[in-house]
């Protein structure tokens, strides 16, 4: 709620990285909330009656985060990368119509899978229709898994490395940079160094780390997350073993998607979403001791008016 609150209330986080972290974030609990109700309910997916729900917990959980994810990292490589490139080429409209696109082409696949499941003629398999496309279809979903996972990872790998290896070489050129000499005595104003030229770059290669930083953490835990996923699949598909989708198969996949939660740190870490944390968490101090400050003077003031009091020696009331 704070990243959409954020997001709607300030125009300069209106960007495609935020867009896409905010789809990705929402594909991730949908995720895992459907993970949790099937280990709860110790239930296989079908018992839920249509076949659309494994599909929606499929395709959410899958093409989004994948597509999101190459977006964020192409995005990282060209704001590195090629600065000026990236500042003609990202565009609002763009970021909403490639969001828009992704979650079109994910529902409609699942809409269409639900489609050819729901014409199985198949006797045996009306209670789960959908377990005819997972036992007699199974090469189709690994060529399918393998042509959304595999082209996605080589992508992100690579302008991973790219990114990483233009960080390392900025991080170079400004080390030079930040070698001071020892001070001398002072000089005429246009002969003094130009130090806020060498600031302007430090401040530029502190940004570049803290996005190869991101960007590392967001790929690790996708990578952490989905890449068991693409192994055990392939072996389930290609060998005609299937290990059935129960609970421990459902235990796994949620141990597994739990190390994907990149894309909400990505985003906190960022540093708008850091300076508006600070801000709010002030706002509400200062409401609270605002407003409970007035009572407790109040109570100080009434505690020490009816404070009890004794006489000296002398005849004279003190409080106690």
């Amino acid at each position: 709620m704070f990243i959409v609150v954020c997001i709607i209330r300030h125009p300069s986080l209106q960007t495609i990285t935020n867009y896409t972290l905010f789809s990705t974030g929402m594909a991730h609990i949908v995720f895992q909330f459907m993970c949790l109700i099937f280990i709860f309910k110790m239930e296989d997916f079908c018992s839920f009656g249509s076949p659309l729900t494994f599909l929606a917990f499929l395709f959410i959980g899958m093409v989004a985060v994948f597509a999101n994810t190459v977006l964020v990292t192409i995005e990282t490589y060209l704001k590195v990368c090629h600065p000026f490139l990236y500042a003609r080429v990202v565009t609002d409209r763009k970021c909403f119509i490639l969001i828009a696109l992704i979650w079109v082409i994910s529902f409609c696949s699942g809409a269409m899978a639900g489609t050819a499941v729901n014409g199985n003629g198949n006797d045996n398999d009306e209670r789960c229709p959908f377990a005819a496309v997972i036992e007699d279809h199974g090469r189709i979903l690994g060529i399918i898994l393998n042509i959304t996972l595999v082209p996605s990872l080589v992508i992100i790998s690579v302008l991973k490395f790219l990114v990483i290896r233009t960080a390392r070489k900025q991080a170079m050129r400004i080390g030079a940079l930040d070698v001071r000499e020892p001070p001398q005595p002072p000089q005429p104003p246009h002969q003094q160094p130009n130090d806020d030229m060498v600031e302007q770059l430090q401040h530029k290669i502190k940004n570049i780390r803290k996005s190869t930083i991101n960007l590392a953490i967001f790929v690790g835990t996708y990578i952490c997350g989905w890449v068991p996923i693409l192994l055990i699949s392939n072996i389930s598909f290609y060998t005609n073993k299937s290990i059935g989708i129960h609970a421990p198969v459902i235990i796994f996949l949620v141990v597994a998607n739990l190390t994907s939660v990149g894309p909400l740190v990505y985003t906190l870490r960022q540093t708008e979403f850091s300076r508006l944390q600070k801000r709010y968490v002030q706002q509400i101090k200062a409401y609270v001791c605002g407003h409970f400050g007035d009572i407790r003077i109040r109570i100080q003031v009434n505690v020490i008016k009816t404070k009890p009091t004794t006489e000296t020696e002398f005849g004279e009331s003190v409080p106690q």
